[in-house]
């Protein structure tokens, strides 16, 4: 037997061919997986979010001083710079009555808040 057969025969060499191949795929895997995760972790470590500057200032709010109008309590809602207790009670009652808000500019529709408030209180919601 030559050397080019006993190659060909040779049950180890076929094996070990594949062990390195996988082994390649998964390192490339775990590679690609980690910087998914580092690049999509990127956006959570920022604890600010820039609402008014999508619109047409340059304010920056903490995250946590955003309101979700759609899901807000009446006690969150009142953290909202000119609305008490009954203009609270509007917002959720216009949200129950119309099915939520689709953008915040909705928000003028309750009796109570004027493009004035709104203007004031419009970095500080979302929805």
């Amino acid at each position: 037997m030559n050397k080019a057969e006993k190659n060909v025969s040779d049950p180890g060499s076929g094996e070990r061919r594949i062990t390195i191949i996988i082994c390649l795929l998964i390192s490339v895997y775990l590679a690609v997986c980690a910087g998914i995760y580092c690049f999509t972790t990127i956006g959570e470590q920022n604890s600010y979010v820039d609402a008014k500057a999508m619109t047409r200032g340059t304010d920056i709010v903490p995250a946590d001083r955003i309101v979700n109008i759609n899901t807000a309590t009446a006690e969150e809602l009142k953290t909202l710079s000119g609305v008490g207790d009954a203009t609270a009670e509007r917002i959720i009652d216009y949200r129950e009555t119309n099915g939520g808000f689709l953008y915040p500019e909705e928000l003028i529709n309750v009796n109570g808040i004027g493009e004035k408030s709104f203007e004031k209180i419009r970095p500080y919601i979302t929805v």
